[in-house]
C-alpha cells in the first residue's frame, strides 16, 4: 500500500492508459487503490486465522453481509453518484468493516483479550521464518486475486477498466452470494 502511494504519479503516468483524463484522477484511482488494499490486506489474515480455528461458518456470515452490501452498495453508489471518488470511498469503507468484522471474531476465537498479550522477543525470533513465510503467502493470494486488474489497467483506457470493475463487482457479488 505504501509503495502504490509512492508510486502513484509513476503509474499514472507510465501504466494507465488515461486517454485523455487528467493524471490527477489517475494519481487518485492509484492513491483509491493503495487504500483499498491497505485495507483489505489484513481481512485476509483475520480470514486465514478463522479459517484455521473453523471457525468458517461465523466468516461466512462477515464475508456474506459485507459482500452484499459492498457490491450492492456499489451499483447503487454508482446510480447515484457516479464518480471515482465515491466508488472508491464505498469499498475501501466496506472492506474496512469486513476487516473490523473478521478481526472482532478472530479475537472472540481466541478467547483473550488484547491487554493480556505481551511480546516475547525470544518466543519471536523462533518464529520469523514462519511468519515471513504466511506473510508472502497471503500477499501473493492478494495480488494473485487482483492479476487481472492489473493487467488490464495497462491494456485498456482507464474509462473501459472502470466498465470492467463495475462488471467485475457484479459478478463477484452474485458469487460470493
Amino acid at each position: 500500500g505504501c509503495g502504490l502511494f509512492l508510486l502513484a504519479g509513476v503509474i499514472s503516468e507510465y501504466w494507465l492508459r488515461l486517454d485523455g483524463i487528467s493524471t490527477s484522477l489517475g494519481v487518485s484511482a492509484v492513491y483509491g487503490s493503495a487504500i483499498i488494499f491497505m485495507f483489505q490486506f489484513p481481512g485476509f489474515v483475520y480470514r486465514s486465522f478463522l479459517v484455521g480455528a473453523q471457525a468458517q461458518t461465523s466468516l461466512s456470515v462477515v464475508t456474506t453481509v459485507v459482500a452484499l452490501l459492498r457490491h450492492g452498495g456499489a451499483v447503487w453508489i454508482l446510480q447515484v453518484y457516479p464518480t471515482l471518488y465515491a466508488y472508491i470511498a464505498w469499498h475501501a469503507m466496506c472492506l474496512l468493516l469486513e476487516t473490523l468484522g473478521r478481526a472482532i471474531l478472530a479475537w472472540k476465537v481466541l478467547n483473550i483479550e488484547r491487554k493480556m498479550i505481551q511480546w516475547d522477543i525470544v518466543i519471536l525470533q523462533t518464529t520469523w521464518k514462519h511468519v515471513f513465510g504466511l506473510s508472502g503467502a497471503t500477499l501473493l493470494g492478494v495480488l494473485t486475486t487482483q492479476v487481472d486488474k492489473v493487467l488490464l489497467s495497462r491494456m485498456v483506457p482507464v474509462e473501459d477498466f472502470g466498465k470492467y470493475m463495475i462488471a467485475s463487482t457484479l459478478s463477484l457479488g452474485i458469487l460470493q452470494l
